[in-house]
C-alpha cells in the first residue's frame, strides 16, 4: 500500500504545493512538513540554489591549491593544460563561489576510469549524464554528496570546442570590463528569476555568451593561419595559454621563419613565435612561461616540440641592441640569448612575411627596413659565418 505522496516542488512555488495538496500529496517545503520531517530533498534544492556571492581575492589561490593537486592526482603523461575558468577566474565578478578548474588531456577515452577514481578520493562527484559528450564533470560539495558546491572539474581534449569558448569568453570579459559588467547585471536578474533551476538559469545566459564569442572571434585572428591543421590547433592551444599567463602584457603573437617564408620542412623545420610583451618579463613570469613550455614539449601534440618561442618586449621592435638580451625556449628549455646582427633579418622577414595568431598589424609594430639596413645586416651575418 502506499503510505504516503511526495512531490519535490521547488520550495517557493507555492501555487504548486497547493494544487498538489489538492491531489494528496506532501511537498517538500518547510512550511507543509510536519515538525522533525527529513527535510532531505528541500536541502536540496536550497543548498544548490543559484547565489551569487561578490568578487574574492582568495578565488585565484584557491584555483592555483586545486590546480596542483590536480597535477599531482591525475596520470601528468595524458596532461595538456590546466586553467581556472568560469566566473570566478574573472577579477571583480559577481558569481556563484565555485571554482571551474578546465583540464585538457590528450585522451578521454584513456584517462577516464583513473580519473573517476582518483577524483572520488578527493570528494569529487562524476557526472555521468552531462550533456556535453565532449568532457567529464566532476563536482565537490554537490547535495546530497556534500553541503555545497565548492568546485567543479571539466576534462577535455583540445578539439572540445565548448572548452576553447570557455577561455575565450574568459579571456574576452578580462580585457572588455565594459562587457563583464554587462554579464554580471544579466547573472543578477537571471539569478533572482531562476533561483532553484541551475539549468534553466545558464541555458538562459547561452545567448549572451554567444554573442560575446562571435565579436571575440573577429578579433581572434587564428582559424587556419597555416596550411597545416596540426600546427593550427598547437598554435590555439599555446596562445590561450600564453594569454592568460601574461594577461595585460600580451601584446601580440606572431610567426615567423620558414612557416612565413613558406619553406616550412615538416621534418627538419621549427616553428618561429614571436610572442610580443608590453615590458621585459619578471623571472617569476618567466618561470610560469618555462612551465607551460615544458608541459608542451612533454605532451603528444603533434609538431609540440618543434616549437621556438622568442619573447620579445614591444620596444625592442623599433630599437634594439644587437648585444641586448632575449629570452626564448626552445625544446621545453629556457635560454637567454642576445638579439645579433641576424635579429634584424628576422624583423624584416617578420614584418614582411609573417603570420599573425592574435594583437595588431605586425607592421604597426615594427617599422619599415631599409633596403641598406637588410645588406648591411647579411653582410655582417656572412662575415661572422
Amino acid at each position: 500500500s502506499v503510505n504516503k505522496l511526495i512531490s519535490t516542488t521547488y520550495p517557493d512555488n507555492i501555487a504548486s504545493q497547493k494544487v498538489l495538496n489538492k491531489a494528496g500529496f506532501d511537498c517538500m517545503s518547510k512550511k507543509q512538513l510536519p515538525d522533525g520531517e527529513e527535510l532531505f530533498w528541500y536541502e536540496i534544492y536550497k543548498n544548490d540554489s543559484v547565489e551569487l556571492v561578490p568578487y574574492d581575492s582568495q578565488w585565484p589561490k584557491m584555483a592555483e591549491v586545486e590546480i596542483k593537486k590536480l597535477r599531482k592526482i591525475l596520470p601528468t603523461n595524458h596532461i595538456i593544460d590546466i586553467q581556472h575558468v568560469g566566473s570566478t577566474a574573472i577579477p571583480g565578478m559577481l558569481a556563484k563561489p565555485i571554482i571551474d578548474i578546465q583540464v585538457t588531456v590528450d585522451s578521454l577515452t584513456a584517462i577516464k576510469q583513473t580519473a573517476i577514481d582518483v577524483l572520488k578520493a578527493y570528494d569529487y562527484v562524476y557526472w555521468a549524464e552531462d550533456p556535453d559528450p565532449e568532457k567529464m564533470f566532476f563536482v565537490k560539495g554537490m547535495p546530497p554528496f556534500g553541503e555545497k558546491r565548492t568546485h567543479h572539474v571539466h576534462i577535455i581534449e583540445p578539439k572540445s570546442k565548448r572548452g576553447q569558448d570557455r577561455i575565450i569568453f574568459r579571456d574576452y570579459l578580462i580585457a572588455h570590463p565594459e562587457v563583464a559588467r554587462e554579464y554580471e547585471q544579466l547573472k543578477i536578474e537571471l539569478a533572482h528569476e531562476y533561483t532553484y533551476d541551475r539549468e534553466r538559469y545558464t541555458d538562459a545566459k547561452t545567448q549572451f555568451i554567444a554573442s560575446v564569442l562571435g565579436k571575440a572571434l573577429v578579433t581572434d585572428q587564428i582559424q587556419n593561419p597555416t596550411k597545416y591543421k596540426g600546427i593550427n590547433e598547437l598554435l590555439h592551444q599555446l596562445l590561450l595559454q600564453i594569454q592568460s599567463i601574461l594577461a595585460n602584457e600580451f601584446v601580440g603573437m606572431y610567426i615567423g621563419g620558414s612557416l612565413a617564408s613558406d619553406s616550412f620542412n615538416s621534418e627538419t623545420s621549427d616553428i618561429d613565435c614571436y610572442i610580443i610583451t608590453s615590458k621585459m618579463l619578471s623571472e617569476n613570469m618567466i618561470g610560469k612561461i618555462e612551465e607551460m613550455h615544458n608541459q608542451f614539449y612533454s605532451s603528444k601534440l603533434k609538431y609540440a616540440k618543434k616549437i621556438e618561442a622568442s619573447y620579445v618586449p614591444q620596444k625592442d621592435l623599433l630599437d634594439f641592441d644587437p648585444q641586448g638580451i632575449r629570452p626564448y625556449f626552445n625544446e621545453g628549455r629556457y635560454y637567454l640569448g642576445h638579439y645579433g646582427n641576424n635579429y634584424l633579418i628576422e624583423l624584416f622577414v617578420l614584418r614582411e612575411k609573417g603570420i599573425s595568431i592574435a594583437g595588431p598589424d605586425i607592421k604597426c609594430l615594427i617599422q619599415e627596413i631599409s633596403t641598406q639596413s637588410l645588406k648591411a645586416a647579411i653582410q655582417k651575418n656572412l662575415h661572422e659565418y
